[in-house]
């Protein structure tokens, strides 16, 4: 599964916001492994930086990342350095860099609108 949210960086004092996309990516309870890693174009295709994390038995295998919005992203899940799996729930699909089939990660772009600040009471 693959949900997708507003970010915001940064904040009214610096006068400058850096609108980012949070996406979660989650893979089922039920895939046994030691280890799964999140693979694509977001992190140079490096099978090191990107784990996903099961927090609690049976639960399920995840990773959120702050990722740029109207661009779109390659990636793949490698289970325990082995076996390469594509996201049943991704928006589209492509080649990878090995000209084998991949996912895609479609951010779109946010409408620019800078947050107002809240106002203090009178």
């Amino acid at each position: 599964m693959i949900t997708k949210s507003l970010g915001i960086q940064g904040g009214h004092r610096s006068g400058r916001y850096n609108q980012q996309v949070l996406v979660t990516f989650e893979l089922p309870d039920s895939i046994w492994a030691e280890h799964i890693a999140l693979v694509g174009d977001f992190n140079n295709w490096n099978p090191i930086t990107h784990s996903l994390v099961q927090t609690h038995r049976n639960e399920n295998w995840h990773i959120t990342l702050c990722l740029e919005p109207g661009r779109s992203y390659r990636f793949r899940y490698l289970i325990d350095n082995e076996e390469w799996v594509n996201d049943p729930d991704a928006d589209k699909y492509s080649s990878a860099l090995d000209s084998k089939p991949c996912s895609v990660v479609v951010i779109p772009f946010i409408h620019e609108q800078t947050p107002k600040p809240i106002a203090s009471p009178a």
